[in-house]
C-alpha cells in the first residue's frame, strides 16, 4: 500500500468566463453581469430597469445554472415565471453569482500527471480550494483512475488554502481541529487545520493520517512565523497522545514549511514512537522537496510523512517524486529533470516534490 503527500500548489477554480480563450465575448459576458449588478442595486425598478435586467437574463440564461452567471435568490424572488416580479432591492435578496470550473491548463495536467505517476492508494493533497474542486480535479483530470474517495474540511485560511485527501480505501472517520484555539490569543492554532482521516485496511486494522499544512516561512517576521509554527507542532504532538503508536497505524503528513532541523518542528519530529519516512533513503541521499532556490541544498525537506513505530516495520520504500518541479538552475534540471510536458515555470505541476512510501500492510 502506498501513502504520499504532495503540496499542489493552488488547486483552485476559477470564474468560467475567464477560461475561454475568446477574449471578446469574454468582455461582453463581464460587461452584461456588471450592467445587472447595477440595475438590481437599484432601490426601485422602473418599467425600463426591469426590461434590461429581463434581456440580460435571457440573453445570458441566466435563470438557470447554464451561463457563465446566474440569479441566486436567497429569500423572495427577482424573477418568476417569465418576469422581473420585485419592484426593488429590498422586494428580494440575492446576488448575482458566477459559474466556475476547475482552472484549465497545461499545469493543472502536469499535476495530474505526476499524481498518475506516484500511484499512491492514500494521497495527501495541500493547497486545495475545496471539495467541490477537489471532486472535479479527481473526476476530470484523473478521469483515467479516479479515486473513489474525495475528502476534505474547509480550514481556517481565508483565501481557501485547504488539506484534502483522494484514498482508494474506505475512508471511515474525519475530524477536524480548525476550532482548537491558541489560549494565549483566542485564535485558532491551525493556519489550515489537521485533519485526520480514518481509513479501512483489509482485516482489522485501520490507518490514521494527519494532514497538516504548517505556517508559512514568508508573510510576517521570522520570530512570529516560527512561534505559531512551533504552537501548531506542539498541538499536532499533543493530538498523538491520543494514540498508542507502538501498537496503532498513524501517519502524520503535508507541507511543514520547515526543515528538520528547525526547532519549531521539533515536537512531532522528535516524539517518540514517529520517525520521519525519509530517513530510510541513504545517508547521502538529497532529500529537498521545494524548489525554493536556484540550487537546493540536499537537506531542505519540508514536505513529510512521520510513521508510528507500529507502521515502521512495514515499511519496505520510500522516494522523492521531483518531476513536476521546474527548477531555474540548468545543472539541477540536468540532475533533476521535469516530465517532458513541463517546458518552464508557467506549466510546472507545482514548486513542491512529492513524497511517498509503500508498506506492507
Amino acid at each position: 500500500m502506498r501513502v504520499a503527500t504532495f503540496n499542489v500548489e493552488n488547486l483552485f477554480s476559477r470564474v468560467h468566463a475567464m477560461n475561454s480563450d475568446d477574449t471578446e465575448q469574454t468582455s461582453v459576458v463581464l460587461a452584461a453581469a456588471a450592467e445587472l449588478q447595477s440595475l438590481i442595486a437599484h432601490d426601485v425598478y422602473t418599467d425600463a430597469d426591469k426590461a434590461r435586467m429581463l434581456e440580460i437574463l435571457k440573453k445570458h440564461r441566466a435563470t438557470g445554472t447554464s451561463g457563465p452567471f446566474f440569479l441566486q435568490e436567497t429569500r423572495r424572488r427577482l424573477y418568476s415565471y417569465g418576469k422581473i416580479v420585485a419592484d426593488g432591492r429590498e422586494d428580494w435578496i440575492g446576488s448575482i453569482e458566477w459559474k466556475r470550473d476547475l482552472f484549465q491548463g497545461p499545469a493543472i495536467e502536469n499535476t495530474g500527471r505526476i499524481i498518475d505517476e506516484l500511484k499512491a492508494d492514500v494521497l495527501c493533497l495541500v493547497e486545495v480550494e475545496n471539495r467541490p474542486v477537489l471532486r472535479r480535479f479527481n473526476e476530470t483530470i484523473l478521469k483515467q483512475a479516479p479515486y473513489p474517495h474525495a475528502n476534505l474540511i474547509d480550514g481556517n485560511d481565508e483565501r481557501g488554502i485547504d488539506v484534502g485527501l483522494l484514498s482508494r480505501r474506505p475512508v471511515i472517520d474525519m475530524r477536524s481541529h480548525t476550532d482548537d484555539l491558541d489560549p494565549a490569543t483566542n485564535r485558532p492554532i491551525f493556519s489550515r487545520d489537521c485533519a485526520e482521516f480514518e481509513i479501512d485496511i483489509p482485516g482489522t486494522r485501520h490507518l490514521w493520517v494527519l494532514v497538516n499544512h504548517f505556517k508559512s516561512r514568508g508573510y510576517g517576521s521570522k520570530a512570529s512565523n516560527d512561534a505559531r509554527r512551533r504552537r501548531q507542532a506542539e498541538t499536532v504532538a499533543a493530538i498523538l497522545r491520543r494514540f498508542d503508536l507502538a501498537k496503532q497505524w498513524v501517519i502524520v503528513a503535508g507541507d511543514f514549511n520547515e526543515l528538520p532541523s528547525s526547532d519549531s518542528l521539533a515536537p512531532p519530529l522528535q516524539q517518540a514512537g514517529l520517525r520521519n519516512a525519509l530517513a530510510k533513503l541513504p545517508n547521502d541521499a538529497d532529500r529537498w522537496t521545494h524548489r525554493d532556490d536556484a540550487v537546493p541544498s540536499k537537506n531542505d525537506q519540508i514536505d513529510y510523512l512521520l510513521v508510528s513505530e507500529a507502521l515502521w516495520p512495514r515499511l519496505r520504500e520510500v522516494g522523492i517524486e521531483r518531476r513536476g518541479i521546474w527548477a531555474s538552475a540548468k545543472k539541477t534540471r540536468e540532475k533533476y529533470p521535469s516530465l517532458s510536458t513541463i517546458t518552464g515555470d508557467s506549466n510546472c505541476a507545482s514548486d513542491h516534490a512529492a513524497v511517498w512510501a509503500e508498506f506492507d500492510l
